[in-house]
């Protein structure tokens, strides 16, 4: 399979095809201005209905902001708690802080989805942000910092992409 060491994929959290909901994709970039009320709008593609409900994290591993459908944040917990090689000590720590650190994000009928402060100052956003899909999933990056991490990883990139026959 394609996507040993990923974690968690579509694979893992899809709707089956009997299912009526399946989850979004994610793809693409979408730089936007925060509003005056220092919202960013998520794009239509990733929106379903008249409001979206995201959980917005910061990222201990990148400089963003990472959201999920409710249904993907539902399946990482239960990923990480059926983990065998963390010890359980360290399991209980880290599922407490996933769910203490997020916050749950409301998109409105036009997409606009306030990003509270505390995130905003923790990833540098102010005036624009940049939305970059991610599968099943999405980060919100301040666009200097989100610029910054596509030189950095373009190398492994495009290493993967032809180790892969793409």
């Amino acid at each position: 399979m394609w996507r040993t060491g990923v974690s968690v994929s579509t694979l893992d959290v899809m709707a089956t095809p009997q299912q009526s909901t399946a989850l979004p994709k994610f793809s693409g970039e979408y730089r936007h201005a925060l509003d005056d009320k220092n919202r960013v709008i998520i794009p239509a593609s990733w929106r379903h209905g008249e409001s979206a409900v995201f959980f917005v994290i910061p990222n201990p591993t990148k400089s963003c902001l990472t959201a999920m459908p409710p249904a993907v944040f539902d399946s990482v917990a239960e990923k990480m708690a059926a983990q065998e090689k963390i010890p359980p000590e360290k399991l209980r720590l880290f599922i407490d802080h996933f769910h203490a650190r997020a916050q749950i994000l409301n998109a409105d009928k036009q997409g606009r989805m306030l990003i509270p402060e505390d995130f905003r100052a923790k990833i540098g956003l102010k005036n624009e942000s940049m939305l970059s899909g991610g599968d099943n999933r999405f980060d919100i990056w301040n666009p200097t910092a989100w610029e910054s991490e596509k030189e950095k990883v373009e190398a492994t990139f495009a290493e993967v992409w032809r180790s892969g026959g793409v």
